[in-house]
């Protein structure tokens, strides 16, 4: 509900791996939560994950970084208008490729960071709270903090360990 805010009337797809909870969340588990349906694909590529969009109207679509940056350099071969929702996860999304994506589409990719650990994204951001380049913030029902070997607090901009609890 934070960040994605699905419906019922979407359709989900995407391309993350099975054994990732990338897509148990993203296919599955978040779909069936709001009453939504999924429509799976066995071999996502660039090119099928565009037509799927087009033919059967898809409204949400998961895929990491090295996706969306292709599927932008073929988008003016597709009708993608359905589409409302894009998320990213798997790897760090670069900033330019969120510029790129949001330049010829006006959408904005929901980008977030996870751990197969705790089931799914735990930091990430919505539309309106959305920093391009930036990841986001914990998740409403997740604390994440950056601390040092010991496990103590570092202070802003320190690198260090990401230290997570939450829901899950």
């Amino acid at each position: 509900k934070y960040s994605l805010q699905p419906t019922s009337t979407d359709i989900f797809i995407g391309s993350p791996p099975l054994g990732f909870t990338f897509r148990l969340g993203g296919l599955v588990l978040f779909p069936m939560y709001v009453g939504a349906s999924t429509f799976l694909i066995e071999k996502p590529s660039p090119d099928v994950l565009l037509q799927a969009i087009q033919d059967y109207k898809i409204t949400i679509c998961f895929t990491a970084p090295t996706a969306w940056r292709v599927i932008t350099t073929k988008i003016q071969d597709y009708d993608i208008s359905c589409l409302r929702k894009c998320v990213s996860a798997g790897e760090t999304l670069p900033l330019k490729v969120w510029q790129d994506w949001y330049d010829v589409t006006g959408l904005k990719i929901i980008d977030g960071i996870g751990a197969t650990e705790m089931l799914h994204i735990f930091i990430s951001s919505n539309e309106e709270n959305m920093k391009p380049g930036a990841t986001g913030k914990a998740i409403t029902g997740y604390e994440a903090k950056i601390i040092d070997n010991e496990g103590n607090d570092l202070p802003r901009n320190e690198a260090g360990r990401l230290a997570v609890r939450g829901i899950t």
